[in-house]
């Protein structure tokens, strides 16, 4: 909200990516441990897969009369991972902008407080209140182009 205030400095900026470094390189070590080459050998082909095998917890389940097996670490794994690397972040872009959003519609032009410069503001927040329903197929699109391009270029 007030990006003059900010003093970004070559150390912070150094600090913040060696941390984000760091926490890439730790989601990406259980990969490196449970991934697994695998082969199947078909009738008329082979196929060669990349498997994630994680240890798996086996208990006796009484209602079935049968043992189980769950991929607990797995699961927990995913789930911390979906929670810090996606939720969180997407609760702190909505939390900010609406700050933002908020910030912007309270504020009132500089100068003196006449009607004309009222009609003003209000005509500018009304016309950007028009701009996003009037393109949000366009911001649909977008989205969904967003989606089928990234694992393009990740996979690039």
């Amino acid at each position: 909200m007030f990006p003059l205030h900010v003093r970004i400095t070559k150390q912070r900026t150094s600090i913040v990516m060696q941390i984000i470094w760091v926490i890439s390189i730790l989601v990406s070590v259980p990969f490196l441990i449970f991934k697994k080459h695998e082969v199947y050998k078909w009738r008329d082909f082979v196929e060669p897969v990349c498997s994630e095998i994680w240890p798996k917890l086996t208990y006796y389940d009484e209602d079935l009369g049968h043992c189980k097996s769950i991929e607990q670490y797995r699961l927990t794994y995913y789930m911390v991972c979906s929670i810090t690397l996606y939720f969180i972040p997407i609760v702190i872009m909505i939390t900010a902008y609406s700050l933002i959003l908020w910030k912007l519609w309270i504020s009132e032009v500089p100068g003196e407080r006449h009607a004309a410069n009222i009609n003003v503001q209000y005509r500018a927040r009304k016309k950007a209140d028009s701009w996003t329903a009037e393109y949000q197929w366009l911001v649909t699109i977008l989205l969904f182009a967003n989606s089928f391009i990234n694992p393009i270029i990740y996979g690039g």
